[in-house]
């Protein structure tokens, strides 16, 4: 279920509260270090680490089953995770002993200031209702000064945007409390301004994830682009399909938002 919130001009998703717990059971399987080193030539992450980043120290902030930290981890950079998922964080030091993760709330982080020359945090900041402002100030108190931080988020897209205008969500208010609260879909520009208010410069700005975004939009549509979403086939015509497919929705229907930002130190009003 989602709901619009006039006052954020987010969207609110309510399905079940994402703690420890919930995360834990998300993440929970037989047959864990596979998972986790599956994806050891993640192209997002080691693309657009690379591009930024060629070696350097760098922590994951909600870092899950570790997936991402093995893949930086095995082309050679640097990384550390930390969650709060405890039972997940001992499932990955068990199953991938080689990994550098640690249980940690991302509003406390157990590093010294100035550490790290990258944070990634991959769909992390929307799963608080309270907002991410403290999660904010720890990014920007871990990093060095240049230090890059690398930011996913679901956002208002163009089309949750017109159907927020036009009445198709239910209103949110307040007093529905935030038991339910699983996630926000948050305003990129909003975002943006509160990085900058703590001296972030912004590289870069991108849309992904557009045949989600689509698919979870205009219900009409989402059993067949449900199955190309999910297809896990060999044939290479379907993959082209679904990767030229989801480009063209981007601009629209986007899903997620990635962020670049680089750290600039603030003294008395300059940078």
């Amino acid at each position: 279920m989602k709901y619009y919130d006039q006052t954020r001009n987010c969207l609110i998703f309510i399905q079940e509260q994402a703690t420890p717990e919930f995360w834990d059971k998300h993440w929970a399987t037989d047959n864990f270090r596979e998972i986790v080193t599956a994806g050891r030539d993640d192209r997002f992450i080691l693309d657009t680490t690379g591009k930024y980043l060629n070696t350097g120290r760098i922590l994951e902030g909600g870092c899950g089953t570790g997936a991402k930290v093995y893949a930086l981890h095995h082309h050679g950079y640097d990384v550390y995770g930390v969650d709060f998922a405890i039972q997940t964080v001992k499932m990955t030091t068990t199953s991938v002993p080689e990994l550098q993760i640690l249980p940690a709330d991302v509003m406390h982080l157990p590093f010294r200031s100035a550490t790290f020359d990258g944070y990634w945090s991959l769909g992390v900041i929307e799963h608080f209702y309270a907002g991410y402002e403290y999660i904010a100030d720890e990014m920007k108190r871990v990093l060095k000064n240049e230090g890059i931080l690398f930011l996913t988020f679901p956002s208002i897209s163009p089309l949750r945007w017109l159907k927020a205008k036009v009445g198709l969500y239910p209103v949110w208010d307040e007093s529905f409390g935030a038991e339910s609260f699983y996630q926000f879909a948050l305003d990129k520009d909003q975002v943006i301004m509160e990085f900058k208010k703590r001296g972030f410069q912004i590289l870069e700005s991108r849309t992904y994830d557009g045949i989600k975004g689509f698919k979870d939009e205009i219900t009409i549509i989402k059993p067949l682009f449900q199955r190309l979403y999910n297809y896990s086939g060999k044939s290479a015509v379907i993959h082209m399909a679904r990767q030229i497919l989801g480009k063209f929705l981007e601009p629209l229907a986007g899903h997620m938002t990635l962020l670049v930002l680089k750290k600039r130190e603030i003294v008395d009003g300059h940078e």
